[in-house]
């Protein structure tokens, strides 16, 4: 005896091996036909597109996963972006002649604008998977004229200025190549372990007009030597600071990051006394590949104490605010 509805299938000149290759084919009512479909050809068939569509989705999950982060998948990052420093600054140039004095606060006393917003810019490369380069320069110049009646009196190198006008050019100019190795890595975070070097160039320029005193020319002191006159004074130094330090990134949402990272240094050199701080932390939003905006806070410090001949004195530079 034959299997229900099979028969009535061969006598339309459908094939076993036709059924079992196209399972649907059991769905079909013909018009001109009576058959009914067979439970067992029916759960078989159910089981096969229930292993089908389990497959396709899947697939699909697999797919979306994927991609959900995909921040943590591009090899470059190029970044470009500004920010609204708050600085405080302060220099001391020794002279030739004169005892050394306290530093000179640049914003206070010479004037200089202690708030300015500055590009920065900056790119990464990870050349492997657990490696990465990354680059950034920052660069901040900020100029001032101020007539004051100095007490106690400007002392700038070998000149004292009691009271006049005083032309500031404050430049500061930051340089960072920094290494990074991804000691864990998985789907939503990353912690870095970082080592490298910045360099900071650091330059200032003083142009001085009024009741000046000379010692190099007069030994004489205030208030016994001022004399109408002006003279400029220039320093300059680069200080080259190794720093190490961590970065952790983390995936709160799909296309959604929160970073921090953190470095620092002490070292000293030959004549050069340095150490350096930097901390920061964004929020990074990347609605897709290679494109992305962010927003955070930077803070960054440099102490540079010098004996060379371009500058024998002491830098000190802080600036912190939004980026």
């Amino acid at each position: 005896m034959g299997v229900p509805g099979l028969d009535e299938l061969r006598d339309q000149g459908i094939s076993l091996l036709q059924m079992r290759a196209h399972p649907c084919i059991v769905f079909r009512r013909a018009a001109s036909s009576n058959w009914t479909r067979h439970p067992m050809v029916m759960t078989s068939t159910r089981i096969r597109l229930a292993f089908y569509g389990a497959v396709a989705g899947l697939a699909f999950s697999s797919s979306a996963v994927a991609g959900e982060y995909d921040q943590f998948a591009d090899k470059w990052h190029v970044y470009l972006g500004a920010f609204w420093a708050t600085v405080d600054s302060s220099i001391s140039n020794n002279g030739e002649v004169l005892p050394p004095v306290p530093p000179v606060d640049v914003e206070e006393v010479l004037g200089v604008a202690r708030s300015k917003a500055v590009p920065w810019g900056g790119i990464a490369w990870h050349f492997a998977a657990h490696h990465s380069i990354e680059a950034e320069v920052f660069s901040l110049t900020r100029k001032a004229e101020k007539t004051d009646l100095y007490d106690p009196p400007l002392q700038i190198g070998d000149t004292i200025l009691e009271s006049g006008t005083v032309a500031t050019s404050y430049g500061t100019d930051v340089y960072r190549l920094t290494y990074g190795f991804s000691a864990h890595r998985a789907e939503r975070s990353e912690l870095q372990l970082k080592a490298g070097l910045h360099l900071a160039d650091l330059t200032a320029g003083f142009s001085l007009a009024g009741a000046i005193c000379d010692p190099t020319t007069d030994p004489a002191t205030p208030p016994g030597c001022p004399q109408i006159g002006g003279k400029t004074e220039s320093e300059e130094v680069s200080a080259p600071l190794p720093h190490s330090g961590i970065s952790y990134t983390y995936a709160f949402a799909p296309n959604w990051s929160l970073q921090a990272a953190g470095m620092g240094f002490a070292l000293e050199v030959n004549d050069i006394d340095g150490s350096i701080l930097e901390a920061d932390t964004d929020v990074i939003w990347q609605p897709q590949r290679n494109f992305g905006n962010g927003a955070g806070y930077r803070y960054f410090r440099v102490d540079v104490d010098s004996g060379t001949s371009d500058l024998n004195g002491a830098f000190d530079f802080e600036y912190h605010g939004p980026t």
